[in-house]
């Protein structure tokens, strides 16, 4: 039957079924969906992995998903449980220029994190947890982080 012949035994038809527009338009959406997924899943591991170029990301974005877990475990450094030490080791690894990785983190630009600057420079290298401990043995007591 007509019926069973476009249905391809499923038991029931599809709007694709019946007009070819409408299943390429359907797979025109699902690749776009798709590759909104891939696309969240490499900034959710960019940001994991702490990239420290953009040719790295890029790099990670071309590989297999298998790949790119490779490529993201390799880049990042184990992190130590001394948060205001990993810091130092994350900001050092990601910014090649110190000065130039300074100015990123700095967004009142007077050389100087307080605290609300230092906690959303952490959240930006990928650090949560013990956030004032760190800050209060970065900043020695003077109520500010620098560079120097």
């Amino acid at each position: 039957s007509l019926f069973a012949s476009i249905s391809q035994g499923r038991g029931h038809v599809l709007l694709t079924d019946m007009d070819p527009a409408r299943k390429k338009e359907a797979k025109s959406v699902a690749d776009r969906a798709a590759q909104r997924a891939e696309e969240r899943q490499i900034e959710r591991q960019k940001s994991r992995a702490l990239c420290t170029s953009d040719e790295a990301c890029r790099d990670i974005k071309a590989a297999g998903a298998e790949a790119r877990a490779a490529v993201a475990e390799a880049i990042v450094k184990p992190r130590p449980p001394d948060q205001a030490e990993a810091f130092r080791q994350i900001f050092t690894a990601r910014y090649v220029d110190p000065i130039v990785g300074w100015w990123d983190l700095d967004v009142n630009s007077d050389g100087q994190l307080g605290f609300g600057e230092f906690t959303a420079a952490c959240r930006k290298l990928g650090l949560e947890g013990g956030l004032s401990q760190a800050f209060k043995k970065l900043s020695q007591g003077r109520g500010y982080v620098t560079l120097l």
